[in-house]
């Protein structure tokens, strides 16, 4: 059996490096290595739909997997950026759902959580509130919703343990 790659669906999406590594970019289109992104990263955008498995076919790529947009076996477009096929959703330049709605009240507080971070993307103080931790640690490339359940001491549990 040919080997999964990933592809881009959304515009852009960003993901984290295997082991530490260094992560990057992929545009919609795009093919890239699973074993080259974070699992934990993988498994998150393949969910949310910011990625699909793909495997060869001769020429062509075709799904790897049943998503919401095709079934496995359907053809897929490779390499072009251009507008998405017609059926899959458009998700925006950003990682988040395209179904979470806006709230307008919160992002004023992690608007002014994030402007409490250090400018040179060092941990923040240890005085700062648990919103400042969580926008640390989602600059480092963790997920908000997750994050937003930890105390304050739990986060700063996790900042030193991805330092080390």
């Amino acid at each position: 059996m040919a080997e999964k790659m990933l592809r881009g669906k959304a515009p852009l999406t960003v993901w984290r490096g295997a082991n530490g590594g260094a992560g990057g970019s992929l545009y919609r289109g795009g093919v890239l290595d699973p074993k080259m992104v974070d699992a934990d990263d993988r498994d998150r955008l393949v969910t949310e739909g910011f990625l699909d498995y793909v495997v060869r076919d001769g020429e062509s790529w075709k799904l790897a997997e049943d998503t919401d947009t095709g079934e496995k076996g359907d053809p897929v477009t490779i390499g072009e950026t251009g507008l998405p096929p017609a059926g899959e959703q458009d998700n925006g330049t950003v990682n988040t759902p395209a179904e979470t709605p806006a709230d307008p009240e919160l992002e004023t507080r992690r608007a002014a959580a994030r402007a409490k971070l250090p400018a040179d993307g060092s941990a923040p103080k240890a005085t700062h509130g648990q919103d400042v931790w969580v926008e640390y640690l989602v600059a480092q490339g963790g997920n908000y919703d997750d994050l937003a359940k930890q105390d304050k001491k739990e986060l700063q549990e996790l900042a030193a343990r991805r330092e080390s």
